[in-house]
Formats: structure tokens, sequence, C-alpha cells
């Protein structure tokens, strides 16, 4: 089951990245609630996270990844029924049902759903090494994935569904899809968020989409702007921020629009506006690329059994 950890190969840089990332989170969560009494123990919390997290780095990285993937069944069914039952049991909070409370803490299966994706994708992919790379090759990748993003998406939670379908496609990617099915999965998805927003702008309810989700789409595509204090505060004020940091920002914990609370839910949904403002373009460049890189850091240890 495990074995050993080997320190000549374990991956330092991979390590440094998402501790640079988590540091500089907490940096930004703690800039964003300064002044705030009920949210300051969220930076405490986000400390205790990110060291659970570098501890279950090497305890991962300790376990053989072959031990994962012989276990690819059960893992892809106890994920499934965690999905299912969040559906009646979860936490609710901005019209979904995304998270399990457990004492003080919320888990998201859906986190937990990413890794378990792309565990059952690479088991596919070693089984079928030896297959052509045709049609019906691609779709047993999408099949199997097919169930997880349908789950997520029923809660709704369409982030993720994107970020999985990302993830399913870069490993189709790497695992030698052929060029013409990735062209006709390009013109597929043109012509589905074409006529996706057309529906939305025009009105028509979507089955599978809530109707916050489509009102984001129309205000994104045709703006009304009259609105000024209504859907589009949040995204305004972002861009107010974004803005005012220039290329180099207002300096840590001087940014206006967020030390003065214009800039709303800035601890998390726009974290990354408060870094543009507070450290400009090459800040929020940095932040982002770091915060895509820890993420990615974590579902690569996943897919190569660190």
């Amino acid at each position: 089951m495990t074995r050993g950890l080997s320190w000549r190969n374990f991956d330092f840089i991979l390590l440094g990245a998402i501790v640079l990332a988590s540091s500089f989170g907490t940096a930004m969560i703690r800039s964003a609630v300064a002044g705030n009494e009920v949210l300051q123990p969220l930076i405490t919390r986000q400390v205790y996270f990110a060291l659970l997290g570098v501890f279950l780095i090497f305890l991962v990285a300790s376990v053989d990844y072959r031990y994962w993937l012989a276990l690819y069944r059960p893992i892809y069914f106890g994920i499934m029924i965690f999905l299912v039952t969040l559906t009646g049991f979860g936490q609710s909070a901005f019209g979904a049902q995304r998270w399990f409370q457990v004492g003080v803490l919320f888990l998201q299966p859906t986190e937990f759903a990413k890794i378990v994706a792309i565990i059952i994708l690479a088991r596919y992919f070693e089984v079928v090494r030896n297959q052509p790379r045709d049609l019906k090759w691609a779709i047993g990748a999408i099949l199997w994935a097919s169930g997880i993003i349908i789950m997520i998406l029923l809660q709704p939670n369409l982030s993720n569904v994107l970020l999985l379908s990302v993830i399913l496609a870069v490993m189709l990617w790497v695992n030698g899809v052929q060029i013409k099915h990735v062209l006709a999965s390009v013109l597929i998805g043109v012509i589905a968020v074409v006529s996706l927003v057309s529906l939305s702008v025009l009105g028509v309810k979507i089955p599978f989409l809530q109707a916050y989700q489509q009102e984001r789409i129309v205000n994104f595509v045709v703006p009304d702007p009259n609105d000024t204090y209504g859907n589009r505060y949040n995204v305004q004020q972002a861009l107010i921020a974004v803005g005012t940091g220039g290329v180099f920002g207002q300096g840590y914990g001087h940014g206006t629009q967020t030390q003065l609370r214009f800039l709303k839910v800035r601890h998390t949904d726009f974290i990354f506006a408060a870094s543009a403002e507070e450290f400009g373009m090459v800040g929020g460049c940095a932040d982002h690329c770091h915060a895509r890189r820890d993420r990615l850091a974590l579902y690569s240890c996943c897919a190569k059994g660190a």
C-alpha cells in the first residue's frame, strides 16, 4: 500500500508553488476582512486548512498510486453516493446545495469529486491504452466522467461542471484524442453556447439552468446600463477595483474598494479583484497564475500518484 517517500524524486517545486499560493491567499484574506470582527476567524481557519493540506500531500504521496487505481470502483460509487445525498441533505447557500456541515466544518464533495474523476479517467485510459483512438474510445471516457458531472450540475454548480469538463478534455488530449474529434467537439460547443445565450436573452427557460444563472448570462451579453445598483453592482465594483489598481496597485491593505467595503464577498468570490486593486496588474496576474497552479498541482499529484 505505502511506498515510502523518496526525497530524491519528491517534487519540491510543485510543493513550493502550493505553499506560495496558500500563503498569498491567506495574506489576501487578512487584507479583505480587515476591520470585520465577524470574518476575522476566517484567517485562522485558512491557516489551519493550509497546514492540513500540506500534511495530506505527504500522506497521499506516501501511498502507491496503483493502490488508488485498484479501488476505482468503490471510490467512484462512494463519491456518487455523497453527491446524491448532497441533493437532499446538503447545506444551502446562494441557491445551491454544495456543502455538508460537520460540526464547524463545511465539506464540499465536489472538490473530492474532481480527484475521483482523475483517478477514474486514469484507470480507464490505462485499460484502453492499446485501443485505437476512435470515437468509441473517446465516448467511453466521457461516459465515465458524465455521472459525476451530471450530479454536480444538479446542485447546481455550473463552474465546477466547466472545470471538470476541462479536466476531461485535457486528459483526452494527453492520451491522444484525434484532431477531428477535437474540432467536432469545438463546433458542438460553439453551437451549444450560442444557443444557450440566445435562449437566455429571449427569456426562454432552460431546464438545467437556474434563473439566476440565466440572469448572469443576460447581464453579461446585454447588460442594462441603468441597472446601477442591481444585478451588475458586484461586477461594477470589481471592475472599479481592478481599474484603480493600475499596474502596480495601491499597496497591501490600502485598496479603497476593498477596505471601504464597496467590494462585496471580497474574501471569496471577488478575491481576485481585491488582489488586483492592492497589487495591480502584475500582482493580479501572479495571483491568478498561482491560484490555478495550486489547483492543477493537487490534481496533477493525484493523476501522477505524486
